[in-house]
């Protein structure tokens, strides 16, 4: 089979729709560093959170979306349009914790980003190393 699936297409649409959404907010992220308003932001992530496409990376029994990697494509080609200072409202968890978390940490970390009352982050700990961050 060739093409996209009707699902596909209505992923890509609800992405489209989003991104179209945010660029009006270019200027506003270019301006300032790549910051808006903390309710600017939180008002993006229930955006995304509504339409589906936020954690879609994450198994559905997770709370995620559970989409394919083609569907997963779909999304970040039309988030892509717009500056990670808005594109990032579109969260992707790590998609390899789940599967080795403990219970525990499932409950307590994993759940919680899915559905965005916590956030990811990451330390770059190679100085030196060529990551080059402030």
């Amino acid at each position: 089979m060739y093409g996209l699936s009707d699902e596909d297409l209505d992923i890509q649409a609800r992405a489209r729709t989003f991104a179209d959404e945010l660029i009006p907010f270019e200027t506003t992220a270019e301006m300032n560093g790549g910051e808006l308003p903390k309710d600017v932001v939180a008002g993006h992530a229930a955006r995304a959170r509504e339409l589906g496409l936020a954690a879609a990376n994450m198994p559905r029994e997770l709370g995620g979306g559970g989409y394919t990697s083609l569907q997963q494509v779909l999304v970040q080609e039309q988030v892509g349009r717009v500056t990670n200072a808005l594109a990032w409202s579109a969260t992707t968890p790590p998609s390899w914790f789940p599967p080795v978390a403990t219970p525990d940490q499932l409950e307590r970390f994993v759940r919680p980003t899915i559905l965005g009352k916590r956030e990811e982050c990451y330390a770059i700990t190679e100085e030196g190393a060529g990551s080059d961050l402030p």
